[in-house]
């Protein structure tokens, strides 16, 4: 056995997960060392032939030892096999099972693929086979498993994958939440780098459906919603392509995406291209939907905020007035969307308050729940109680309802016997007779 044991660690020229793989397929089969070396040795041939990684591993005794494992995975739990030549299309450092069941979206997922799914308990058995095999391992935290990279290559690169991917792509397509979900931020962080591996595939026309093109709007929307702007344009692009082939322009989910690209121009500040994406959408809204539809009221609600954005008060009332009008017909009056046209309505009347001439102030316009607020400070390098209370007379002059007033300030110590005031405390002055509260 000595000499078998020296023989086998010299073929496997100490490659660590190599030695991994072949000492838990031992371990999992009750295979001697001598047997394995006989079974590696006869395999040679035939292994050589079938591997090309992308990662700097020696290919030949990586790979034998990877298909003697598999090939028993295969007689023992042929469902457990597939599932991790599926798991290779993820990304390999996060895997769970809520992720792989979001597979089930798609019409025509294999029988074998919807079995593993229907339950935690039967996804868990699959996985723990493979776990035996040290072909995937549990992480730290539990609940997710990671594959070693060389497996995902080998796994990835010796299977037709055009099925697989697309089930890939669909489980992260579909497992994207909405932003008013539970667990929303960091469930999105997860799935990144899942979508950024699925999009290294073949994705032209030919390949793609419905659920695929479905599946890429949410990928469009998780990177949207994740701030990388540009890759969300690239994905809301390629769909609105599709789309447009496959639907024409004026179809409803075509003008969805031309929707998506309205907002993310928007949040670019590309608002003349973003004007005109909502444009497009309103009116092919109004043509198939007609003016009173939600959706279409969306879509001016969208123009309405554009509109703010670029200063055209008196379109952005217009929008509003009509947004208002419909959604407290369709809606009701106390619906979220028309309390949020309300509240919208009111911060325009706010912005839109004609100023004298004379008032040179910069100011900065918000609210506080149901409160308009007005904040109003001295230019960089201006200072002094002169220059302040000019600040504060011409707030007054053009903000006529203010209510309640606050200034902030730095500044120097006033150190007396009564009150010790140094630079850097708090002070919170009070108005009192003919003090007006400001030192």
């Amino acid at each position: 056995m000595y000499v078998d044991t020296v023989a086998l660690a010299s073929r496997l020229d100490g490659l660590p997960l190599a030695i991994v793989i072949a000492g838990a397929f031992m371990r999992e089969t009750g295979t001697s060392i001598t047997d394995y070396l006989h079974d590696y040795q006869e395999s040679w041939s035939e292994l050589q032939l079938q591997s090309n990684p992308e990662r700097q591993y020696q290919q030949g005794n990586m790979l034998q030892t990877w298909m003697i494992s598999y090939h028993e995975i295969q007689k023992r739990d042929p469902h457990a096999a597939k599932l991790l030549l599926l798991l290779a299309h993820f990304d390999n450092r996060d895997i769970w099972y809520e992720l792989i069941k979001s597979s089930q979206h798609s019409s025509n997922a294999p029988a074998w693929l919807e079995k593993i799914i229907s339950k935690g308990l039967a996804f868990r058995t699959g996985v723990k086979t493979l776990v035996g095999f040290s072909l995937l391992e549990t992480t730290e935290q539990g609940g997710s498993y990671t594959m070693h990279p060389v497996v995902q290559d080998y796994t990835d690169r010796n299977v037709d994958s055009t099925q697989l991917n697309r089930l890939a792509l669909i489980s992260i397509g579909y497992t994207v939440l909405s932003s008013s979900d539970r667990n929303y931020a960091g469930l999105q962080q997860r799935l990144i780098p899942h979508a950024n591996h699925v999009l290294h595939g073949n994705w032209s026309r030919e390949n793609v459906d419905n659920e695929v093109w479905g599946a890429l709007t949410q990928l469009g929307n998780l990177y949207s919603d994740q701030g990388k702007l540009k890759e969300a344009e690239e994905m809301y692009q390629r769909v609105l392509a599709g789309r447009e082939k496959a639907l024409g322009p004026d179809h409803t989910s075509t003008l969805n995406i031309v929707h998506n690209l309205g907002v993310l121009y928007s949040d670019q500040g590309k608002l003349k291209e973003a004007e005109e994406m909502y444009q497009r959408v309103l009116a092919g809204r109004e043509k198939a939907l007609g003016p009173d539809h939600t959706s279409t009221l969306d879509t001016v609600n969208s123009l309405s905020a554009l509109y703010r954005n670029q200063g055209k008060l008196k379109e952005a009332e217009e929008m509003y007035q009509r947004a208002l009008a419909g959604y407290e017909k369709a809606l009701g009056p106390h619906h979220r969307k028309t309390s949020w046209v309300k509240k919208r309505l009111g911060r325009l009347s706010h912005m839109a308050i004609i100023r004298p001439s004379t008032d040179n102030n910069t100011y900065i316009l918000g609210n506080i729940g149901e409160h308009n607020i007005v904040i109003a400070y001295l230019l960089g390098g201006a200072y002094g109680i002169v220059l302040a209370a000019t600040v504060a007379m011409h707030l007054l002059s053009s903000f006529h309802s203010i209510r309640f007033g606050l200034m902030v300030g730095i500044g120097g110590g006033v150190p007396s016997s009564n009150a010790d005031i140094r630079l850097g405390d708090i002070v919170v002055s009070q108005p009192r007779e003919t003090s007006g509260g400001v030192i």
